[in-house]
């Protein structure tokens, strides 16, 4: 427990004390965050906030190879898939920076990475792992999925890594409600004695935590697709090695809600030619401009994200 706590606090303590630095350098190179014209009117006060934040807690991830004990194969996996991601979380901000818009990286080629993703977490589980295609499915138990883990592991990997791309719209709100999740998964890997992934919930939620007071109402510093994509993969691969796929579902309540209404939003715009469902998708911008302060939406995602969360572990434990 003591090296827990001692694990959390170093990770805080390295976000929260290199990222005054990195903001000033963020500035400096004029790495602005480009607002969507098609946004929410107030967000257009938002442009210019320094972004690409996502990098402080990709070094901090890397660092941490440094002091787990004992450093699994399952481990570099976990570490090295959210490297991957916020790479191309990267690309996608310099992009964006560079050509002053506020598209990146084309949606194929994104989808193409996160697929291969997929595959190879799929082909690493059925070769390497102790669990080989098992998952947990709730109420159930154990059960053996064959060869449908890998359509499987594309699904989770590119819905999850999208959904909390979708959810990091407003200050604070993707970091809190992922550090939500991941004190869930802290649960998980202790109850399954996976010391080395338990050791990386702690590590990115104690990263997380740090970026969090940069990042909450009003932001200093956004984390970018460079975050958001290394966030969502991280998810994405801890709930493939572990298992538990379908309780993510549960735990990431919130990503699926923000991603489903945005599929809704566009389908119901299409098929009626121009009329919505919501006043703006994701849905965070509909609780926003019916009147809610962004505090109150993201406070409120985040208290809903915890009760998921909480609801994972409860049907776990049954």
């Amino acid at each position: 427990m003591a090296g827990a706590i001692s694990v959390f606090f170093l990770s805080f303590l390295l976000s929260a004390g290199l990222l005054p630095f990195y903001i000033r350098k963020v500035k400096e190179l004029q790495w602005g965050q480009q607002i969507r014209p098609e946004g929410p009117q107030d967000h257009a006060s938002k442009s210019g906030t320094p972004t690409m934040g996502g990098l402080v807690v990709l070094l901090v991830v890397i660092m941490s190879l440094l002091w787990v004990h004992p450093l699994t194969w399952e481990y570099g996996i976990f570490a090295a898939f959210i490297v991957i991601n916020g790479a191309a979380g990267f690309f996608d901000d310099f992009i964006k920076i560079k050509k002053g818009r506020s598209l990146g990286l084309r949606a194929r080629d994104k989808l193409f990475i996160h697929i291969l993703l997929g595959i190879g977490i799929a082909w690493l589980m059925r070769e390497y792992s102790p669990l080989g295609g098992k998952i947990l499915v709730p109420f159930a138990g154990w059960v053996d999925t064959g060869w449908f883990i890998y359509p499987l592991c594309i699904a989770v990997m590119t819905g999850c890594v999208n959904a909390v791309n979708l959810t990091d719209g407003l200050d604070g709100l993707a970091a809190g409600s992922v550090i939500v999740t991941l004190a869930g998964y802290s649960y998980f890997c202790f109850a399954m004695k996976r010391l080395d992934l338990l050791a990386g919930c702690i590590t990115l939620g104690g990263a997380l935590l740090g970026f969090l007071a940069f990042n909450c109402f009003p932001a200093r510093i956004f984390m970018g697709d460079t975050g958001s994509l290394a966030l969502g993969g991280a998810l994405a691969t801890l709930s493939i090695l572990t298992g538990t796929e379908l309780f993510l579902f549960i735990m990431g309540g919130v990503y699926v809600v923000e991603a489903l209404s945005v599929v809704i939003q566009v389908t119901y715009f299409k098929m009626t030619k121009g009329k919505r469902v919501f006043r703006m998708s994701p849905i965070h911008h509909h609780f926003a401009l019916g009147g809610w302060h962004e505090v109150q939406v993201t406070t409120r995602f985040w208290i809903a994200g915890a009760l998921l969360a909480a609801l994972g572990v409860w049907i776990y434990r049954m």
